[in-house]
């Protein structure tokens, strides 16, 4: 069973991961601007399932 969204988070400089996301469906949501426990600016991705 595939699941109905699934939410992930990147850094902004990881290129290879950002692109298999985004060829893999992820869209970009947001992100924390660096606030967080690296306070390294990340992207936050969602994955809506498969046909949406």
């Amino acid at each position: 069973m595939s699941p109905k969204r699934v939410r992930v988070s990147t850094f902004q400089r990881n290129v290879e991961a950002r692109a298999f996301y985004e060829v893999n469906g992820f869209r970009a949501v947001g992100d924390t601007g660096g606030r967080n426990e690296e306070n390294e600016p990340d992207v936050q991705y969602v994955w809506d399932g498969p046909g949406r």
